[in-house]
C-alpha cells in the first residue's frame, strides 16, 4: 500500500522573518503597552485598571475593596500580563506624590515619597476610585467611545475612556517603547482646562496664547522650575526639551528648612548625599542635619548652619550643584493621536486635538440621548393611542390569543409600541392619565428639538462643551504647587567659588609657557624673575578661588582654579604639566572666568561668534574645542561683551564696520559667522584681514591711532559705520597712506 507525505512547512528567509517579527513586536509595545492615548491620557494597563474598578462598582462613594480583587479582575478579563507590574501601575495612580490628580483612593500602606516602593502587598491594601476618576467614566455607557474584544474575545473593553478633562496633560505619562519614549510632565488642572476652553472659544488660538495660560509643568511634589520663560516656551513649541526643578527652602537664622523636593526624589537619598558631602569634602558649613518629615509635612529637612552669618543661599547653591536637590526632567510629548499613530506633538496640537476628541465624545453622547428621546417619544405615542382606546385595548388583551398582532393591526402600532403596552399590567394600563402622557410628550419633543438644533450647530456644540468643562473644573480645581522662578542652574564651579575662601592673586605666564601666581594685585613686573632665555608673556589679576581660562592658538580652551597653580617666588612650573597640548599648539590668552557673560571670538578671516562664559570652564586635560579654525586662519584676542550692545571691527586695509551684537550667533563650538566681508584673494595676498574688534555702545567714543596720529570717532560719527553683519564696511576717513598701522580703543 503506497503512502503519500505532504510537506506543510513554509520556508522563509531568516532576515525577513526577524524583520517582520521585530516590527510586529515593536508596534505591539508602542501601541498596546508604552504610549498614552491623547483622549484619556492612559496607557492600556491604566485604562483597564480604572475600567475594571468601575465594573466592580468601586466609585468614590463605595466601600474599599481588596486591591488583589481589582488586579485579579484586570488580569483575568482585560490585561493578561504580570500581576506585580499591574499592581505597581495601580499604586502609582494612588500615590499623591507620583500622580498630580490621583485616580485611586488607597487604604493601607501605599508607599511614601521617601520610599515609593515600600507599599504593602496587594492582599493587604484596599482601594476604590477617586472623584476625579469619575470624569473619565461617567459617560462610558452613553455610546461615547468605541469598544473592542478583550484578549480572549469573551467580552468587550473600551478603546479609550470618555475623559471630560484633558488628563493627558493633567497627570502626564512616562514610558519607554521600541525606538521611542514618552515623558509628558504633569500640569495644573486649572491651566490646561482654561487653555482648552480658549481653544474651543477661539479655534485659531496659537502656541503663544496657550503658553500665556499654561505656565509649565506642575509637579505633585511642588518645588521650583528655574528655566527661563523662553526655554519653557521653546520646549512646548517643539514638543521636546528639558526643565530643571529644585527643592524649595526657607531660611530662619542659622537654620535652613527644606520644604519640598524635586519630582521622584526621596528624602533619604538627599540626607545621605548631604552627609557624604560633609564627610568626604569636609564641608564644614553645616553642623547638623535633621529629618522632621511626618504625615502632615511629607518633606521637612532641617539643616543647621555653622553660624547665622553663613550665607544660606551660597550653601544651598552648593547643595543644588552636588545633590539631588536639583534635578532635570525631560519633556517629550510623544503620544498616540486620534489617527492612531504615535507622534511627538507641540502644546497647540495637543490642546487642539484633545478638544476634537472631546467634541467627538460630546456629539456621540448627545446622539445617544437623542435616540433615547426619540425611542421614548415613540412609546409615549403608542401609550396615548392605548389611553384613547382603553376599553378596546383591555378587551383585546383579555380575549385575543395573539393580542400583539391584533393591537398592531387594529391601531396601526409598531412592534415596540405594542410590546410596551403589553408589558404594562392591567392595573397600570387602567391608570394611564392623558395629561401625564401629554406632558411627557411635550417635554421629550422639546428636548428632541433642542438636541437636533444643538447637533446641527458647531458653535453651539463648542459652547456646550465649554459649559461642561467649567462645571468639571469647579469640582476639581487645584492651586499650582510648582513655582516658576527663573534662575540659573547651580553650576559646580559657581557653587565652589561662593564657598571657597578667596584672596587676590596675579597669574604670571611666561613666553615659554611657565606659570605661577603671586599674592595681591598691582605686581611690579620689572622685578619678576624667569628661567634663562625666558621672559614675561602676560599677567592676569583674579581671585584665588576663581578659574583661570586659557585659549590656545588652535582655538581650544583650558581652565584651572587659581589655588591649584604653583605659587611663590619660584619660576613656577610648565603649563604642559597640567594641560595636554597638541604639537604646535600653545597657550595664547588668559581670561578671568565669567559664567554670566558672553565671550566674543573672532578670526583674521573676519568670522565671529559668542560663546557663553559658563561653557569655558573645563577640567579636561585636553581642554575643550570651541573655535574651529580653517587653514591659514588664526584667532584674535577674545573679549567679553559685558554690557556693550555693538561690536566695532577694523581691518588691515583700514575698513571699519559696526555691527549689532544680536546679529552674531551664540554657540558652544563654532567656526563663526561672517562679521565683515574680507575677500579671500586679499587675505591670501596678505593685503587685508581682521586685525581688531572691540565691544562698544553707540554712545562710546572710539579712539583711532593711525601711526602716531590720534583721531576720535564720536557717537554722531559712529553711526556712519553701522551696517548689517557680513558687509564690507567703510574706509576710515583718516586712514592715511602707505603701511601706517591703525589701532582702536574705547575712551
Amino acid at each position: 500500500m503506497n503512502s503519500m507525505t505532504v510537506d506543510t512547512q513554509e520556508t522563509l528567509a531568516i532576515d525577513a522573518f526577524a524583520k517582520d517579527s521585530y516590527l510586529n513586536y515593536s508596534m505591539y509595545v508602542i501601541m498596546d503597552r508604552s504610549l498614552p492615548h491623547i483622549g484619556d491620557g492612559f496607557k492600556p494597563v491604566h485604562r483597564r485598571l480604572v475600567y475594571a474598578m468601575s465594573q466592580l462598582r468601586l466609585d468614590a462613594n463605595a466601600k474599599y475593596k481588596k486591591s488583589a480583587r481589582t488586579v485579579g479582575d484586570t488580569l483575568g478579563k482585560y490585561h493578561p500580563h504580570g500581576d506585580s507590574a499591574c499592581y505597581e501601575a495601580m499604586v502609582l495612580m494612588a500615590q499623591p506624590f507620583a500622580t498630580r490628580s490621583p485616580l485611586v483612593d488607597g487604604q493601607g500602606n501605599w508607599g511614601s515619597q521617601d520610599d515609593p516602593k515600600s507599599f504593602a502587598a496587594m492582599r493587604y491594601t484596599e482601594a476604590k476610585l477617586t472623584k476625579y476618576a469619575a470624569t473619565l467614566l461617567d459617560e462610558i455607557n452613553q455610546d461615547t467611545v468605541e469598544w473592542k474584544p478583550n484578549f480572549d474575545g469573551t467580552m468587550k473593553e473600551p478603546e479609550v475612556l470618555p475623559a471630560q478633562l484633558p488628563n493627558i496633560l493633567i497627570n502626564g505619562s512616562t514610558g519607554i517603547a521600541v525606538g521611542m519614549a514618552t515623558d509628558i510632565p504633569p500640569h495644573n488642572i486649572n491651566e490646561v482646562t482654561e487653555a482648552c476652553i480658549l481653544m474651543l472659544q477661539k479655534p485659531k488660538t496659537g502656541i503663544s496664547e496657550i503658553m500665556e495660560i499654561i505656565q509649565g509643568p506642575d509637579y505633585p511634589t511642588g518645588g521650583e522650575v528655574i528655566n527661563s520663560r523662553e526655554e519653557i516656551i521653546a520646549a512646548y513649541s517643539k514638543g521636546e526639551g528639558k526643565v530643571t526643578q529644585r527643592a524649595s527652602y526657607e531660611v530662619d537664622g542659622d537654620t535652613v528648612i527644606i520644604t519640598s523636593l524635586p519630582y521622584q526624589v526621596g528624602g533619604t537619598k538627599v540626607l545621605t548625599e548631604i552627609a557624604d558631602l560633609v564627610d568626604k569634602k569636609k564641608f564644614n558649613l553645616i553642623t547638623r542635619i535633621r529629618d522632621d518629615s511626618d504625615e502632615n509635612r511629607p518633606v521637612r529637612i532641617i539643616l543647621t548652619l555653622k553660624s547665622s552669618k553663613t550665607d544660606a543661599d551660597a550653601v544651598m547653591n552648593h547643595l543644588f550643584a552636588n545633590t539631588s536637590l536639583e534635578a532635570s526632567h525631560k519633556i517629550n510629548l510623544n503620544m498616540i493621536g486620534l489617527n492612531g499613530k504615535p507622534e511627538v506633538k507641540n502644546i497647540e496640537t495637543i490642546v487642539r486635538e484633545w478638544c476634537q476628541f472631546r467634541q467627538q465624545v460630546f456629539e456621540r453622547k448627545k446622539r445617544f440621548r437623542l435616540n433615547a428621546v426619540e425611542t421614548r417619544l415613540h412609546i409615549v405615542d403608542g401609550l396615548l393611542i392605548a389611553y384613547l382606546n382603553l376599553d378596546e385595548v383591555i378587551r383585546i388583551i383579555r380575549e385575543e390569543d395573539e393580542p400583539k398582532a391584533v393591537l398592531m393591526s387594529r391601531f396601526e402600532l409598531t412592534d415596540a409600541q405594542a410590546t410596551a403596552i403589553l408589558d404594562l399590567r392591567l392595573r397600570q394600563l387602567s391608570k394611564l392619565q392623558e395629561h401625564e402622557l401629554r406632558a411627557e410628550q411635550d417635554k421629550l419633543s422639546k428636548e428632541r428639538d433642542e438636541l437636533i438644533s444643538l447637533l446641527a450647530d458647531d458653535k453651539k456644540i463648542r459652547r456646550a462643551i465649554v459649559a461642561e468643562l467649567k462645571v468639571a473644573l469647579k469640582a476639581h480645581s487645584d492651586e499650582r504647587r510648582t513655582l516658576l522662578i527663573e534662575k540659573k542652574p547651580a553650576a559646580q564651579v559657581a557653587a565652589d567659588i561662593a564657598l571657597t575662601p578667596a584672596s587676590d592673586i596675579t597669574v604670571i605666564l611666561s613666553d615659554k609657557r611657565w606659570w605661577r601666581t603671586t599674592k595681591g594685585h598691582d605686581v611690579d613686573t620689572s622685578k619678576l624673575t624667569f628661567k634663562h632665555g625666558d621672559k614675561l608673556h602676560s599677567t592676569l589679576e583674579t581671585r584665588s578661588n576663581m578659574p583661570v581660562v586659557f585659549m590656545s592658538t588652535s582655538g581650544r580652551f583650558f581652565s584651572v582654579i587659581g589655588d591649584e597653580m604653583p605659587n611663590g617666588k619660584s619660576v613656577g612650573e610648565p603649563a604642559s604639566a597640567r594641560f595636554s597640548l597638541e604639537n604646535g599648539d600653545n597657550l595664547e590668552t588668559m581670561l578671568t572666568y565669567r559664567a554670566e557673560d558672553k565671550l566674543l571670538l573672532t578670526t583674521a578671516k573676519g568670522n565671529a561668534f559668542f560663546v557663553p562664559g559658563g561653557d569655558l570652564n573645563t577640567r579636561a586635560k585636553k581642554g575643550k574645542e570651541v573655535l574651529k579654525l580653517t587653514d591659514g586662519d588664526h584667532a584674535l584676542p577674545p573679549m567679553y561683551l559685558e554690557d556693550k550692545t555693538h561690536v566695532i571691527a577694523l581691518t588691515q586695509a583700514g575698513r571699519i564696520i559696526v555691527v549689532d551684537a544680536n546679529e552674531i550667533n551664540v554657540s558652544s563650538k563654532s567656526q563663526g559667522v561672517r562679521l565683515i566681508d574680507i575677500k579671500s584673494q586679499d587675505f591670501d595676498a596678505n593685503e587685508d584681514s581682521l586685525v581688531q574688534v572691540l565691544p562698544i555702545t553707540l554712545e562710546d567714543t572710539v579712539e583711532v591711532m593711525v601711526g602716531k596720529r590720534k583721531f576720535n570717532i564720536t557717537p554722531d560719527k559712529l553711526t556712519y559705520y553701522v551696517a548689517k553683519r557680513a558687509r564690507r564696511g567703510l574706509f576710515f576717513e583718516n586712514r592715511g597712506s602707505g603701511n601706517a598701522g591703525i589701532t582702536m580703543n574705547v575712551k
